[in-house]
């Protein structure tokens, strides 16, 4: 049995967005960052497959991780403080 905790989610275009949610499965407790979006008429958010998922254990090192790829967005001129 899988058990979900929903974190929250970020839009990411018209009808698609990001999820990010606790989920505590036979392998153990996992954060699943997971891309839904609406199809046809359907109103509804459905998971595209698109996504990954990894222990919770390793939550510091994604925020690191993301921490680094939004300097190097910075760096690069593709971030900036009015696209952030």
């Amino acid at each position: 049995m899988t058990v979900t905790h929903r974190i929250g989610a970020v839009v990411v275009g018209e009808g698609e967005e990001v999820r990010l949610a606790f989920q505590t499965v036979k392998a153990g407790d996992v954060v699943d960052l997971r891309h839904y979006g609406t199809f046809g008429a359907a109103k509804t958010y459905m998971a595209t497959g698109k996504g990954v998922t990894v222990a919770v254990g390793k939550i510091a090192d994604l925020i690191r991780l993301l921490q680094e790829a939004e300097a190097k967005a910075h760096d690069l001129g593709l971030l900036t403080d009015s696209t952030g």
